[in-house]
């Protein structure tokens, strides 16, 4: 009789674990249907849409979202960001199983690289929700279509502002990619377009995924591995670090050791304590994919294919460079989205010159493309 209570406890925590988490979603959908019903009391939408991204707080996809928003009004549409009325932060793949229980009308996702995201996607879709990827995408899932960045022209964007920086120096690179969004793939293509700006001889260029769901931690042991020379590598003098997370973890090391003369940093997207290591001279520069330019794209290809059946493959956003010549006028553009005045890299991820092997054109609602 004792072994057997021994041998069932295990399962009686995983059981009331899993009943908890159902609890959760019914309590999340039961709030979602009642703020709705509250709200369409008042006002009726066209449309009642989704976005889910992993950071709800961070300023670039609080800007996303308003950009999207301004062009929801247009047609009387409601863009609610999933997740934000929990206690407990929820994966990407959860929140994308509550926009399908709450039978919405369409969801904006910025989506994690992981089979289980995948799935859930999928699982949208096949319920005859359409699915819009943003900033990274899902290719293997069956998403409507995607908006964002081409990893090869973002490699190339990083490597035109570095030779405009630096000149003729020769520099040791190390690009510190984030686990959950970089995947074999998108390092690949990233590596090739940042290779084909950059003469070979002269830089040393060398890669490392920071495991962002184990925490900071692991950013802050893998750069400060990098920065002491461990694994026999060559001790870099640039950072390229690809989203705000991982930048503002190598900005403090940097600061901590006093190498901010030694060691450069090249920043990926956007955010307060960017902008300041910018203005400081503390940080090279960023690039950061258009906020206004993401969110007004999103929502215009989910209204497409909401109303025609059909939407593009892909569809690539402005990227912006902000350097400590143009972070004041960046500043005072926050406050206006749509002039932002972050310079545009030239010649890179234009809509009407986007390479046919790299961005099919349309996906009919029938799948596949057009």
């Amino acid at each position: 009789m004792h072994k057997k209570s021994v041998w069932m406890g295990p399962w009686l925590v995983v059981i009331l674990f899993f009943f908890l988490t159902l609890l959760m979603v019914i309590r999340y959908v039961n709030l979602i249907s009642q703020e709705a019903s509250e709200e369409s009391a008042e006002t009726s939408y066209r449309y009642h849409i989704a976005m889910i991204t992993n950071d709800q707080d961070a300023p670039y996809w609080n800007q996303v979202y308003e950009s999207a928003q301004m062009e929801a009004d247009h047609v009387d549409a409601l863009i609610e960001r999933m997740g934000t009325s929990l206690l407990e932060s929820m994966s990407v793949a959860d929140q994308l199983r509550m926009a399908l229980y709450s039978h919405v009308d369409g969801v904006l996702v910025y989506p994690e690289d992981n089979e289980e995201v995948q799935q859930a996607i999928d699982q949208v879709v096949a319920a005859g929700i359409p699915v819009i990827t943003m900033q990274r995408d899902s290719s293997g899932s069956d998403r409507q279509a995607f908006v964002g960045i081409n990893d090869y022209f973002l490699g190339q964007a990083y490597g035109q502002q570095i030779q405009k920086q630096s000149g003729d120096e020769d520099h040791v690179i190390t690009v510190l990619y984030p686990g959950n969004t970089f995947g074999a793939h998108d390092r690949r293509w990233f590596l090739q377009g940042l290779r084909s700006t950059l003469d070979t001889h002269q830089y040393t260029i060398s890669g490392h995924v920071i495991l962002e769901y184990e925490g900071l931690s692991n950013a802050e042991s893998t750069i400060d591995r990098i920065l002491e020379g461990a694994d026999h590598e060559i001790t870099p003098d640039l950072l390229i670090c690809l989203n705000d997370t991982i930048t503002e973890v190598a900005y403090r090391i940097v600061e901590d050791r006093g190498a901010q003369g030694m060691v450069k940093i090249a920043g990926g997207s956007i955010s307060d304590t960017l902008i300041d290591g910018i203005e400081r001279g503390d940080i090279s520069f960023t690039i950061t994919p258009n906020a206004a330019d993401t969110g007004r794209k999103a929502f215009q290809e989910l209204e497409r294919y909401l109303n025609y059946g059909v939407a593009n493959y892909a569809s690539a956003i402005e990227l912006q460079a902000i350097t400590r010549e143009n972070v004041a006028e960046y500043r005072k553009g926050q406050e206006a989205i749509e002039e932002t005045s972050g310079e545009r890299i030239p010649g890179l991820l234009k809509e009407d010159d986007t390479p046919e092997e790299h961005w099919p054109m349309e996906r009919s609602a029938e799948g596949g493309t057009a």
